[in-house]
């Protein structure tokens, strides 16, 4: 949006800002009424994060190497540094684990998946980048029938069902 807002758009721009508000109280008092909050409430910040933690390597998560924002940098295993690490952090997007700090979602990138170190990449090929959580707590990308689980190297990689590691999602 260009810097120089037209005067319409500023008022449209403020009225979206002031009907993004909690019901006031007393009308959820009202007797007669059925509704209990403001359904057309818009949260931007809403998503739940969460850290990836290998419960055999204690308060290690996966992190993004260098805190870097580019695409195609390795992930591995370091210890929890805190709250405000967006580096660590991660949300779950229909099948996409999306790190809060760069936006880039975590995969592999060759199409071979056995003995893959994974990696954090822009958003693209669903089949690299889509993961499943089984029965047993184990991460895994799905090729063709055959499941491959991470396991909790410091750089973990990607291997058989047996050989993969739980993890545990640790809500921040």
């Amino acid at each position: 949006m260009p810097s120089q807002k037209t005067f319409i758009t500023k008022v449209k721009l403020g009225k979206a800002k002031k009907q993004n508000r909690p019901l006031p109280h007393w009308f959820r008092l009202k007797t007669d009424t059925k509704i209990r909050w403001n359904a057309k409430r818009r949260r931007f910040n809403a998503v739940e994060t969460i850290s990836l933690q290998c419960p055999s390597r204690q308060d290690h998560v996966l992190t993004v190497s260098s805190m870097s924002m580019k695409s195609s940098i390795r992930v591995e295993l370091r210890p929890k540094k805190g709250e405000t690490n967006n580096h660590q952090l991660w949300c779950y997007n229909q099948g996409y684990f999306v790190n809060k700090h760069s936006g880039c979602v975590l995969g592999v990138e060759k199409d071979k998946f056995k003995g893959q170190f994974i990696f954090q990449s822009k958003k693209g090929d669903a089949k690299k980048q889509v993961w499943k959580y089984d029965e047993e707590k184990r991460l895994m990308l799905t090729d063709d029938d055959t499941s491959y689980a991470l396991n909790g190297l410091a750089v973990p990689k990607l291997d058989s069902l047996e050989n993969g590691c739980s993890w545990v999602f640790c809500p921040q």
